[in-house]
């Protein structure tokens, strides 16, 4: 099968993007709509708050975020210091930890204070990434809470947390990496977008590419993914729905495409 293929099942940055709504809630609730399983508190902070972000674009468009597995865990001080953060913000983590290093906990929310006081901890878990999502085995990234981070690395080096303390963080990792959740079925929309895409000419698809906002020469190319949410706003729901009998014969090209069941690595 083409495998162009597989980007109509995907997740990608833009596809989350071409769905996006100014109300989080509204936006997070059309993505889950369509499949994307990831909790409400990490889809604000990480595909809603940065969503007009080119340099975070960048660093996240190649991820298949509907094949990320997201748990809320318990890591140590010591363990955060070895977190690995992009160039491109590591700024903000060392200005936030110098800060908090000679001033502790600067902050114009009272109830943020407080909890860094109650807790020894943020008030809210940052998001962090394991290194496979990003094609290398050197520990968890971070994607969102710089200054979480720089001021909870500024308050362990003023000793004011130890370093076995626990703190709670978002994690997400590759559904691979769990083969009991890696054999899913696909979605009906996903199915829906396989059937309309492979059904398409390559004359088709370029035209189908264009509507959705490629430009020769420009900066963004939008996938097949796109292609489709384009689509789908120009046709009503009646035309989307799909034929019960075809399911089981596309949930095969699903798979051999997106490698469920297969031996490819």
């Amino acid at each position: 099968m083409n495998r162009e293929a597989l980007q109509v099942g995907a997740f990608t940055w833009s596809r989350i993007q071409r769905l996006y709504d100014a109300d989080p809630s509204v936006h997070w609730q059309r993505c889950d709509a369509e499949g994307l399983g990831c909790p409400q508190e990490v889809f604000t902070q990480l595909f809603h708050e940065d969503a007009r972000n080119p340099h975070f674009a960048a660093i996240v468009s190649g991820i298949d975020w509907g094949r990320v597995h997201w748990e809320l865990k318990e890591l140590s001080g010591s363990a955060l210091r070895q977190v690995r953060v992009d160039r491109g913000y590591q700024h903000a983590l060392d200005e936030a930890r110098d800060r908090a290093t000679r001033f502790g906990i600067v902050d114009e929310r009272e109830e943020v204070i407080a909890h860094w006081r109650d807790a020894h901890s943020w008030f809210a878990p940052p998001v962090l990434v394991t290194g496979d999502l990003f094609g290398t085995s050197v520990g968890d990234q971070l994607l969102v809470g710089f200054t979480r981070l720089g001021n909870l690395l500024g308050l362990l080096d003023r000793k004011e947390v130890t370093e076995i303390h626990k703190h709670l963080v978002w994690v997400g990792q590759r559904l691979s990496n769990r083969p009991e959740m890696d054999s899913r079925q696909p979605t009906d929309d996903e199915i829906a977008g396989m059937q309309w895409w492979n059904s398409m000419t390559e004359p088709e698809r370029a035209k189908a590419l264009e509507s959705a906002g490629w430009k020769s020469g420009g900066t963004w190319t939008p996938s097949a993914a796109d292609a489709w949410t384009e689509h789908k706003k120009r046709i009503g729901p009646k035309e989307r729905r799909i034929a019960v009998g075809d399911l089981a014969k596309d949930a095969d090209a699903y798979f051999d495409t997106f490698g469920g069941d297969s031996t490819e690595t």
